[in-house]
């Protein structure tokens, strides 16, 4: 790069000094010529005329201009030369911060960033005897997450789970964007379909996901074509996955078919820039794709509780023949509406989905649809701004200063109710419930923007899913430590 620069600048003063000769000799042979014609007499009376004439002024006057520009250019150039060898020079830069530790070039051209996210949980299950699940602590999630950026336009994301004893790879895709309009990402990531689900998962008001979440895909691998106008004031994406059961994590194609997704989302005031409406956001996301299994890979859900207990699943024969068992035979497509606001210390944040599956039992064929939706409402009660990407404490925890950070109260209800068209011929109704409905409030404490601790409690009630009548009732007190950067 040095050498064509300098190559550069050895040619425009060359190309300017045969300009200037050019221009010198042009005036000396108009003057000689002129003198020529003049006769002796004139001569003698008027030598400094031909001289000073007005050609040759213009001359003069062209070819200062014409000096004056060369020296200008080569100023400049040699201004240019010398940045870039400055920031060829310059080492990269090196960061740690509330997000994280990253390396840097001096351009911004590529960048490396490590980040990470820890939460040590426990629960309680409270005046409930009968249920299964014991008391415990546990590492809820252990995530390492690296970042890359290259050239600028290309993005690389890996994100494993370490949580629970076990090993599951969230994310790892490219993201290309050579326009924040145009963006097209590869891999395995989120499809998108819950907004609660779509939330960064340090930045949960509860502990742990509404039961709209139960019927939404987790992680699935695909392409996607995506993009936002207007500063976020518009957000869409289309994309086509292997299609996963709902409620889990895919990495490859079990049912011989792809899902088709799309979103949109808009903040619809976000151009008037009226911070009382900004961060409105109004959504929606679908899929569609036919899924089939067998009777041995079924390749179809198990609903969880808040409590993280199974209280619905479809039947399964436990003989060889497994004439018995339910599998998935053609379409499966999702409906979610879906929005949030947030304005100050208030937030809210409400969606629902609706999801449609083809089953089938032995010679028993049926379409059962699912629904599920919740509300929350959320205030920092320490007037903090809420957002729905997390509370920022403006004084965080400093005892020094008498800073504590910031405070947050919210409370839910949420709603999932299976198909009676399920009872009950694809599931038993003794067994599974077909309506869960829990109530939930958290109290979130955070110190810092890293750090947070936070209590919820839970109340679900069922009804089905017991001999007797309704399952009973579960009543769960959730703890988390966090840290995140």
């Amino acid at each position: 790069m040095g050498r064509n620069r300098a190559d550069q600048n050895r040619r425009v003063r060359s190309t300017s000094r045969w300009i200037a000769v050019a221009a010198l000799v042009a005036a000396l042979l108009s003057s000689a010529a002129r003198a020529q014609a003049v006769s002796p007499s004139d001569a003698k009376v008027a030598p400094s005329t031909a001289a000073v004439s007005p050609r040759e002024v213009a001359l003069e006057r062209r070819l200062d201009e014409l000096e004056q520009r060369q020296r200008l250019l080569e100023q400049k150039l040699e201004l240019e030369r010398s940045s870039h060898d400055v920031l060829a020079k310059e080492p990269p830069r090196v960061s740690i911060g509330p997000r994280g530790f990253a390396i840097e070039s001096a351009d911004g051209a590529f960048q490396l960033r490590i980040r990470g996210l820890f939460q040590a949980d426990g629960r309680a299950y409270l005046a409930n005897p009968a249920i299964s699940a014991s008391d415990t602590f546990l590492i809820r999630r252990a995530m390492p997450i690296l970042e890359a950026r290259l050239f600028k336009i290309v993005d690389l994301r890996f994100m494993p789970d370490f949580g629970q004893g076990k090993l599951v790879l969230y994310d790892a895709y490219i993201d290309i964007h050579p326009f924040s309009w145009l963006r097209i990402r590869g891999g395995k990531f989120n499809p998108g379909i819950g907004l609660e689900r779509l939330q960064c998962m340090a930045n949960l008001t509860f502990v742990e996901l509404g039961l709209p979440n139960a019927i939404v895909p987790i992680r699935d691998v695909g392409a996607q074509l995506w993009g936002e106008v207007a500063n976020g004031a518009f957000l869409y994406a289309f994309a086509v996955f292997n299609g996963v059961t709902d409620g889990t994590v895919g990495d490859f194609d079990t049912g011989d078919g792809v899902d088709f997704v799309g979103r949109i989302f808009a903040h619809p005031f976000r151009p008037l820039k009226i911070s009382a409406v900004e961060n409105l956001g109004i959504g929606f996301a679908a899929s569609y794709g036919n899924q089939n299994g067998t009777p041995a890979s079924t390749n179809l859900p198990s609903y969880k509780s808040i409590g993280q207990q199974v209280f619905f699943s479809y039947l399964v024969d436990p003989k060889p023949d497994a004439t018995n068992t339910v599998v998935p035979r053609g379409e499966h497509y999702r409906l979610a509406p879906q929005f949030y606001y947030y304005v100050g210390p208030l937030g809210l944040l409400g969606e629902y989905v609706y999801v449609a599956q083809s089953v089938q039992k032995d010679t028993s064929r049926a379409v059962l649809s699912h629904q599920a939706w919740q509300i929350q409402l959320s205030f920092v009660l320490t007037l903090d701004r809420a957002s729905y990407d997390g509370v920022i404490p403006k004084r965080p925890f400093d005892l020094k200063k008498r800073h504590f950070g910031a405070l947050e109260l919210a409370g839910r209800y949420n709603e999932l109710r299976v198909d009676k068209a399920a009872f009950p011929v694809f599931a038993d109704v003794t067994k599974s419930a077909y309506q869960a409905r829990s109530f939930g409030v958290a109290l979130n404490w955070y110190l810092t923007a890293n750090t947070r601790f936070g209590i919820n409690y839970e109340r679900s009630d069922f009804k089905g899913g017991s001999p007797t009548g309704n399952r009973n009732a579960e009543n769960v007190l959730f703890g988390r430590l966090q840290v995140s950067f």
